[in-house]
């Protein structure tokens, strides 16, 4: 009896070890290549090789250590998001108790915009964001403005034009993201979105209004001022008030930006610059005289802003051509002189009327032949 028990335990082990030896081994991953070498947060990432998947066996991939989500998974591809806040490393595929790995893929760092330029504009302006690992790709990147999509024109690595969208507050925060990352934003980084039309009785309202304006230069102690300063500062603010009518031409790159109207001047405790301010800025408004000082060539917007001298005037004279309106300096110093332009003109690109007073905003600043007036 012990010998039969004997034989029949030595045949159950016998089938134990052929069953063994029969199952099939368990194929091993592996990785041949990768979509691309370098990589961001929130980017899809693919890997393509073999045994990718296996029946039963749940995958896991890691990259930089870091668990990667599965977009989609098959025997010969491996679709992943790239997780946040990780480094370049390399690539990590477990399958049950099988590992393959891929030596490195690079990671840049996250998206970041630091400056926009200029910091005002209308709808539909063009305007250059500066920043660092932005990409090459518009379609990967996104920007927002006040939450608003942007149209992205172009983009490298440090730099991205957009166009300014409507529909967002006078003062509108900038968001961006890349691929599918995380959305950053920084504290302060805004775009003053200037509405095209703004009700003023006076260029002051309009600039107060106005949210690519900043007045705060134009804060000033008026009983420290010199007499020829507190007169200069009296006129001045007629101007601005609409107490005598006036055209102020503003260069559209600094366009309403108290950094070049206001600013602290020269002279000890004046603070307005009035020499810039004055020189070229705001011009008093007369009727043209129709007389041979203007040629036939000019239109009748003329500006007297001097009247000195034996016949000497200087006059800023607006005229069409070239499908626009364009301003231009001129001196004339006699009736028998020929009329001399001075500096290139400009073209007006838009006009506000403010009350009895009127601002074109110009492409560029204007060249005057006798100092201020």
């Amino acid at each position: 009896m012990r010998i039969v028990y004997t034989v029949i335990i030595l045949g159950i082990m016998a089938s134990c070890r052929k069953d063994k030896e029969e199952a099939p081994a368990l194929p091993s991953p592996e990785i041949t290549a990768i979509s691309r070498e370098t990589v961001q947060s929130g980017d899809t990432l693919e890997l393509s090789g073999k045994n990718l998947q296996l029946p039963n066996y749940t995958t896991e991939v890691f990259i930089s250590d870091h668990p990667a989500r599965i977009l989609n998974q098959s025997d010969t591809k491996l679709q992943l998001l790239v997780p946040e806040k990780i480094f370049t490393g390399n690539i990590v595929v477990h399958i049950g108790p099988q590992t393959t790995q891929w030596p490195e893929v690079k990671v840049i760092g996250s998206p970041k915009i630091k400056t926009a330029n200029p910091r005002y504009a209308y709808a539909g302006d063009t305007i250059l964001l500066t920043g660092e690992n932005l990409g090459y790709d518009a379609a990967a990147l996104k920007v927002w403005l006040d939450g608003v999509p942007v149209t992205i024109t172009a983009v490298k690595p440090d730099t991205a034009r957009i166009v300014i969208p409507t529909g967002t507050g006078l003062h509108a925060a900038l968001s961006w993201q890349t691929y599918n990352g995380p959305k950053y934003r920084q504290d302060g980084l805004t775009v003053a979105v200037r509405p095209v039309n703004i009700a003023a009785n006076n260029i002051l309202e309009y600039l107060q209004k106005d949210p690519g304006m900043d007045l705060t230069g134009a804060v000033m102690d008026y009983m420290s001022l010199t007499p020829a300063n507190k007169s200069l500062n009296d006129t001045l603010r007629q101007y601005l008030t609409g107490q005598i009518p006036c055209i102020m031409f503003l260069p559209n790159n600094i366009a309403m930006n108290a950094i070049g109207i206001y600013q602290y001047s020269d002279a000890p405790n004046a603070g307005f610059n009035f020499n810039a301010l004055l020189n070229g800025v705001l011009k008093r408004t007369t009727e043209p005289e129709p007389d041979k000082l203007y040629p036939s060539e000019y239109t009748n917007y003329v500006y007297e802003y001097f009247d000195g001298f034996p016949d000497w005037h200087a006059f800023i004279v607006i005229r069409e051509g070239n499908g626009g309106r364009y301003v231009l300096s001129t001196l004339n110093t006699g009736a028998d002189q020929p009329i001399q332009e001075f500096g290139q003109q400009r073209h007006i690109i838009r006009k506000h009327r403010c009350g009895n007073s009127i601002i074109y905003e110009i492409d560029g600043p204007m060249t005057y032949p006798i100092g201020n007036w």
